[in-house]
């Protein structure tokens, strides 16, 4: 894929790195489906945003996708120990039971999530595909 090319024609050169700029060459390795490869540069946007919220989540999505649902978890507990009442981080770990087949501890999740923030609900229906 040309644009992994021009990521690393830009890194090797220094240019506009970034939490941002490693965001997007990551997401290029998961449309890819290169999952480790996407790890590498999430990982790399996450030392300049340790905390952020949506890089974590894609940290966990990832493994998700490559089938590694313990490290999945591990990252959304990670996140949950400074705010666990993160409606959007407990629906997230529900998908991690779901993908791996676990559908009651699944709806166990959904149902904490939905009960901190209702609008949630919605959910239910448009993620589980993923």
């Amino acid at each position: 894929m040309k644009a992994t090319e021009y990521y690393q024609k830009a890194e090797d050169n220094k240019h506009f790195l970034s939490k941002g700029f490693y965001d997007n060459w990551a997401m290029s390795y998961v449309e890819l489906k290169e999952y480790d490869k996407a790890l590498i540069y999430y990982r790399k946007a996450k030392e300049f945003s340790p905390y952020d919220k949506d890089i974590n989540l894609s940290i966990a999505d990832t493994y998700m996708k490559k089938g590694d649902f313990a490290k999945s978890r591990e990252v959304l507990d990670e996140m949950l120990q400074l705010n666990p009442n993160d409606a959007e981080v407990i629906y997230s770990k529900g998908m991690t039971y779901y993908k791996a087949g676990n559908t009651g501890k699944a709806e166990s999740y959904f149902n904490q999530a939905f009960s901190i923030d209702p609008s949630m609900k919605s959910l239910r229906y448009t993620k589980s595909n993923f």
